[in-house]
């Protein structure tokens, strides 16, 4: 092990950009073999396309029958819209900005890890370029990368090496904040947890903390402060978005299972006229359900949460891709299996050898924060992917306590290499 760590250790930076190089060969090529007509009707990705696509015309934010929506946050159909216009319409277009974001996205990890613990920056590189999830959003349109591309940004502007966040990264990362929140709505509370740390890491003044915490929540707002007067003006609500009570009441409701299921046209009846009342009488059914059914709530808790943390991290090639990749959907598979079953115990160690460390505390509020939040709605390995670069952080930080061999395990270690005495 200690061979592997200075093998680690003398790789040049010009390394990673051959690693880097390598797997944006090897994502391009998985995003240009996708066959089109794979593609399911139902799916985000379709529903993304055609709101691009009306935006593109320039009819504006509206669903397939011309009346304005909200149905998801405008910031990646809006990325599309803007790649449509300087690339054409072309869905293979979208699946090769993915195969592009997800090598930035590792070159982010990296830089991340290269920022908060130097000597751990090499391996949490390398597991970051072999992440099996980071390949499979080359084949389908999803918010998922953009989003964590947009949220790495920030955090390295936020926590540059130093939890004490210099004033002039603030505006620049709570903008960039704000735009991974109209990507995907679970950036909101985010400004609230920097926040928090900003306080728990503070000098004897609580003065600066809370000043850097009103700059940030002020940047943070400036890019949703548009979409949500829109939003008020014609839709009658300021909502980032409309779906968020119906996949609660997915989530929340009898037949709940925990995972994501087809709600009947009996449960989707709505006595509320428009997008938005119907969005918080779904909402309101889900809260009466959960606050009435408190024993089912916790064990939907649990279920949501086994089904987002579960090691199957491609999804997507045994579902409508899986006919596409034959007989190569099983080893994919059963790498994606082995990384997690190595990744997984590697962030467990990671979490309790550096609880000590500031790194390690920011890392586990993250990944913890991410998953929380799905089981509050439903659970799935889709919903994982902005969490895993912080189990990929906290992972290299478990492989680190195992290179450097606290005394314990060194003394434990010398024992048992020790010639036994003849009795």
């Amino acid at each position: 092990m200690t061979m592997v760590s200075s093998y680690i250790d003398r790789h040049s930076p010009r390394s990673w950009l051959w690693i880097l190089a390598c797997s944006f060969v090897l994502r391009l090529a998985l995003s240009a073999s996708v066959p089109v007509s794979i593609t399911p009707e139902n799916s985000d990705g379709l529903t993304y396309h055609g709101l691009a696509l009306r935006m593109l015309e320039g009819r504006g934010y509206v669903a397939e029958s011309g009346r304005p929506t909200a149905c998801f946050p405008p910031g990646y159909p809006a990325f599309l819209a803007l790649l449509y216009g300087l690339t054409g319409c072309s869905w293979r277009a979208a699946l090769l900005a993915n195969a592009v974001l997800a090598t930035v996205m590792a070159g982010l990890i990296g830089l991340t890890a290269w920022l908060w613990m130097p000597r751990m920056a090499r391996p949490t590189f390398l597991m970051a370029s072999a992440w099996p999830a980071s390949y499979a959003f080359c084949v389908v349109p999803n918010a998922e990368v953009l989003y964590t591309v947009l949220l790495l940004g920030s955090l390295i502007l936020l926590f540059p090496g130093r939890v004490d966040t210099p004033w002039r990264s603030i505006p620049l990362a709570g903008a960039l904040l704000g735009l991974s929140a109209l990507v995907r709505g679970q950036s909101l509370l985010l400004p609230v947890i920097v926040a928090v740390i900003w306080w728990r890491h503070r000098s004897a003044s609580w003065t600066r903390p809370c000043l850097m915490a009103a700059l940030l929540g002020a940047s943070f707002f400036a890019p949703l402060a548009p979409w949500l007067a829109r939003n008020g003006r014609i839709l009658g609500g300021c909502e980032l978005a409309t779906n968020r009570g119906y996949n609660f009441l997915i989530g929340n409701n009898p037949r709940a299972n925990g995972g994501f299921l087809t709600l009947t046209r009996e449960e989707l009846a709505s006595t509320a006229k428009d997008e938005v009342a119907i969005d918080r009488e779904y909402w309101q059914r889900g809260w009466e359900y959960a606050r009435q059914n408190p024993w089912h709530e916790l064990g939907l808790i649990a279920a949501k949460a086994f089904l987002t943390l579960r090691a199957d991290p491609t999804y997507t090639f045994r579902g409508f891709l899986g006919n596409w990749l034959g007989p190569w959907s099983y080893p994919l598979l059963g790498y994606a299996f082995l990384y997690h079953l190595l990744v997984l115990p590697l962030a467990l160690l990671g979490f309790w050898r550096g609880r000590h460390h500031h790194w390690q505390q920011i890392s586990s509020v993250l990944a913890v924060y991410f998953v929380l939040i799905q089981c509050a709605f439903f659970g799935g390995v889709r919903y994982l992917f902005p969490a895993e670069p912080f189990l990929i952080i906290l992972a290299a930080l478990g492989w680190g306590s195992l290179i450097d061999r606290p005394a314990p395990i060194r003394e434990a270690l010398e024992n048992s290499r020790a010639p036994r005495r003849p009795r």
